[in-house]
């Protein structure tokens, strides 16, 4: 008890400890109140979000051969870079907000302001994270990051031998610029921004996914993500784990005990019958680079939904317009859920193996017993895929 009193005074004496208190407070209230309220108002969160999500630009140097931009309409996803003025609009959430996702669709490293914004964010004390295809972590760069306080990066690798023929680049150039962030972070006697490695699971690389552990092992990488494809064409549905689950379980197994032997922490999808909860339009906002507002990660581009646009409103106006407020609403009842969630790529892609919950509530599948939790198993990277 007097170490915690001391800790809370030590705290009280910084701007940055204030802060840390005050976020401390909200975040206990928030785990009581949330979805009771929520319940009771018809879908109002009385809290800010906890994660805010900007888009430096929706541009990117690679052409991956799973990504939507290959197939999307480009007069609907025009490309380019977040403007200041938008940016300046989103500056009053930082006070509230915990997180920082610093992308949404596109090679971050690109946009000519990532820094600026970055610099900006850690002056509120945010945590920020991003994922990037890595070719651009050249020394300069690295240094930047180093020096500005980023605090998480995931490099998105899918394999060894197959990763060329998926990005169009070798591994050895991502093991080379992520040896380079290490030196870095070493020469500066600092542990940030941690690393981590995101891959894409596919038919063609699940083999791999033991090589890329052992990558990672030797490059000090605590932490893999591995995520399943999304098939945005029909010539890649065969690609889905979820069509070949034997093999892939067969090669996570082997995964899990090497990543176990060389200490790495090995975060698999699930292949079998997983509960989920959509958390994402209480917990987040996804602000575009044109200032479109989306309610989750999922719909980041232009023919899904958008609730809102911060060059005409507010961001307290759009989170708790009626939209929004619906889109809650049919989450915790189940009830007259709009077609975009219903046919969310998450639930369509792993349909077979979801079970939708509520919470405090029962399961869409009857049978499924009551969940006493308010929080459900999320099977999603921490960070968006680039």
């Amino acid at each position: 008890m007097i170490h915690s009193a001391r800790k809370a005074l030590s705290l009280l004496g910084t701007p940055g400890g204030r802060h840390q208190i005050k976020l401390g407070a909200v975040r206990r209230l928030r785990e009581k109140l949330l979805y009771p309220v929520a319940r009771l108002t018809g879908g109002t969160n009385i809290f800010p979000p906890t994660i805010i999500a900007i888009e430096p630009t929706n541009r990117c140097n690679l052409k991956c051969e799973f990504c939507a931009r290959i197939f999307w309409d480009e007069e609907e996803n025009p490309e380019d870079d977040i403007p200041v003025e938008l940016f300046e609009k989103i500056i009053p959430m930082l006070e509230s907000s915990p997180k920082v996702i610093l992308q949404i669709f596109g090679e971050p490293l690109l946009s000519k302001t990532f820094f600026k914004m970055l610099e900006r964010v850690k002056k509120y004390n945010c945590q920020v994270v991003f994922n990037t295809n890595g070719v651009l972590l050249k020394r300069k760069n690295c240094e930047k990051l180093v020096e500005m306080g980023a605090d998480e990066i995931a490099v998105s690798i899918d394999g060894t031998d197959t990763f060329k023929e998926i990005r169009g680049i070798p591994v050895s150039k991502l093991v080379q610029n992520i040896t380079t962030l290490n030196e870095v972070k070493a020469e500066h006697g600092v542990t940030k921004p941690e690393i981590g490695i995101a891959m894409v699971g596919m038919r063609k690389n699940v083999h791999e996914t033991v090589e890329l552990v052992d990558i990672a092992a030797s490059l000090g990488v605590e932490n893999m993500y591995v995520a399943h494809m999304e098939a945005h064409a029909d010539h890649l549905v065969d690609e889905l784990l979820f069509n070949h689950v034997d093999y892939a379980r067969n090669h996570f197994e082997i995964a899990k005990a090497r990543a176990k032997e060389v200490g790495v922490n090995l975060v698999l999808p699930p292949l079998e019958s997983t509960e989920y909860f959509c958390s994402f339009p209480f917990d987040s906002m996804w602000i575009n680079w044109d200032g479109a507002v989306r309610p989750c990660c999922r719909a980041v581009y232009a023919d899904t939904i958008q609730i809102g646009n911060l060059y005409e409103q507010d961001w307290k106006e759009i989170w708790n317009g009626d939209d929004m407020k619906q889109l809650r609403k049919s989450l915790l009842t189940g009830k007259e859920m709009i077609p975009f969630c219903e046919e969310c790529s998450y639930r369509v892609l792993c349909k077979d193996y979801l079970v939708r919950i509520l919470p405090r509530g029962h399961s869409e599948e009857p049978e499924e017993a009551v969940v006493e939790t308010e929080t459900a198993l999320q099977t999603e990277t921490p960070v968006l895929g680039a």
